[in-house]
């Protein structure tokens, strides 16, 4: 039973290695057949492009032998030296402008600087000065313990009338100073 099954086998691995062999060679050639085509038209190609590339270089060479023997192109030459020796010398005279002009900007910044804070320096001092003159000129409000003041609406209301009279012109000069104190601060 043995040797049948393995001669089946044997059979069915040897029909396999042959079909796969054959199916290499003919898989094999047709590939070897588009390589040789494509060989073929790109050798085409390459042999048109070569006598296309030699047209263009004999035009080219005619148009140089043109060109150079033109009295026009030697002229152009010149010109074109001088224009380049120009625009050297416009580069170099636009980088030192450009240099002036950014130490003009420092120096004006500088200055502005100094003088600002000079400014603030003077309204600092002004405003200290403001602040003791404030503070010399503001009567000094007494602190009035609570149980001398008597219960009656009376003089809670003549106390509050007495003390916006006599303190009103102060207090807008308080508040004003005051405000910007507070803007100085923030």
């Amino acid at each position: 039973m043995l040797t049948g099954e393995s001669m089946i086998l044997t059979w069915i691995s040897v029909g396999a290695a042959l079909s796969f062999l054959l199916t290499y060679r003919l898989v094999g050639g047709l590939s070897r057949k588009d390589k040789d085509e494509k060989v073929r038209a790109f050798a085409v190609e390459n042999e048109a492009l070569k006598r296309t590339n030699s047209i263009y270089r004999e035009r080219i060479d005619q148009l140089e032998d043109t060109l150079f023997s033109n009295k026009k192109y030697h002229e152009m030459a010149r010109e074109i030296e001088k224009l380049s020796a120009g625009n050297y010398g416009l580069r170099s005279k636009l980088r030192d402008l450009e240099c002036l002009v950014e130490a003009e900007r420092k120096r004006n910044t500088r200055e502005r600087v100094e003088y600002l804070e000079k400014k603030v320096e003077h309204l600092k001092k002004q405003l200290n000065a403001k602040f003791v003159d404030d503070r010399e000129t503001v009567a000094q409000s007494a602190i009035i313990p609570v149980e001398i003041i008597p219960a009656g609406s009376e003089v809670a209301v003549a106390f509050e009338n007495s003390h916006f009279q006599n303190n009103e012109p102060n207090k807008k000069r308080k508040r004003k100073w005051s405000a910007i104190a507070r803007a100085r601060k923030i």
